[in-house]
C-alpha cells in the first residue's frame, strides 16, 4: 500500500487590509500547475497578469463570499478578474504563504490572510 495523495484546501479569513472580513476557501495546486501559472507570471503587460488572476481562479479557487454592490461575485477566473487589484493580491498572497508554509504569526497576517481551517479531501 502506498501514500495516496489528496487535494487539499484551506479557507483564508481577512481581517483588515483591502480584503476586511473576506473568507476565501483555496486549495493546492500541482506542480505542473505551478508551473504554467510561473510562465504566464513572466509574460508582458497586463495581459499576463490577467492570465495569472483567470488560471488562479480558475484552478485554486473554491469559494469565496465576496459581493459588488450586493451582488455576488462568481469564485472563478471571472470573479477573480472583477474584483480590485489590491484585494486580488491579498488572496494570491495567502495562498502563497500557505502553500510555502509560511502561515505567518505576525500582526499582519489576519490582514494577509489568516488560515481559519485547513483540510485535505
Amino acid at each position: 500500500m502506498g501514500f495516496e495523495l489528496s487535494d487539499r484546501s484551506v479557507t483564508l479569513q481577512f481581517d483588515g487590509g483591502p480584503a476586511d472580513g473576506a473568507t476565501v476557501k483555496v486549495r493546492s495546486m500541482s506542480i505542473r500547475e505551478l508551473i504554467a501559472v510561473r510562465r504566464l507570471s513572466q509574460t508582458e503587460g497586463l495581459e499576463g497578469y490577467e492570465d495569472v488572476l483567470r488560471t488562479f481562479g480558475e484552478n485554486v479557487l473554491e469559494s469565496w463570499d465576496i459581493t459588488m454592490r450586493g451582488e455576488p461575485i462568481a469564485a472563478n477566473g471571472d470573479g477573480m478578474c472583477m474584483i480590485p487589484m489590491d484585494v486580488a493580491n491579498a488572496i494570491v498572497s495567502a495562498w502563497n504563504r500557505w502553500i510555502s508554509g509560511d502561515e505567518g504569526n505576525s500582526d499582519a497576517a489576519s490582514e494577509s490572510g489568516a488560515i481559519l481551517e485547513a483540510a485535505s479531501a
